[in-house]
């Protein structure tokens, strides 16, 4: 089930999403594009993946989702999942 403040934040990110995927169309779009420009800009975009599949992660799991779905969806096991994201609780 999908609380309101769940959806809201899923479109948040999907809004941050969208903001990042034309920061990149622009990029590509540069005459003097190179590897050092799309290194950075990765580095960038990967940290900012870092922090919105964090958040979506904490919003699923205040939507009721297991650390085994999250590690499902992730493509890593409940253990990790929880380790990476700081379970609180063992009981899933």
């Amino acid at each position: 089930m999908v609380t309101p403040s769940t959806q809201e934040g899923a479109s948040e990110v999907a809004a941050h999403i969208t903001e990042m995927a034309g920061h990149v169309e622009r990029l590509v779009g540069q005459d003097d594009l190179n590897w050092a420009t799309l290194l950075t800009e990765l580095v960038i975009i990967a940290q900012d993946v870092d922090v919105l599949t964090a958040y979506l992660v904490e919003l699923a799991r205040r939507d009721g989702a297991t650390w085994n779905s999250i590690g499902v969806m992730l493509g890593v096991s409940k253990q990790a999942a929880q380790q990476r994201f700081g379970a609180t609780t063992t009981t899933d």
